[in-house]
């Protein structure tokens, strides 16, 4: 049984069904934000603490956005 952190099968985009259970909804939305974002900031961790998140949250959502873009990459 893999890890709950192991990439989903099929190109090892991670599944997106349990965001609610890794991460606070600030953290999904300030990604989803960030990810559609035509030009990202110079500095995108002081621009995620300006929207409100802590540090880490920031950090997270960099992660989740990153991974947003990756699955619309490979899924359009």
């Amino acid at each position: 049984m893999p890890s709950k952190s192991a990439p989903a099968a099929g190109g090892g985009v991670p599944a997106f069904a349990d965001l609610s259970q890794r991460y606070s909804p600030s953290v999904v939305a300030a990604a989803q934000v960030y990810a559609d974002l035509a030009e990202a900031p110079a500095n995108p961790v002081v621009w995620l603490r300006e929207q409100g998140l802590t540090a880490l949250e920031a950090t997270q959502a960099l992660k989740l956005a990153r991974d947003f873009k990756t699955a619309r990459g490979t899924f359009g």
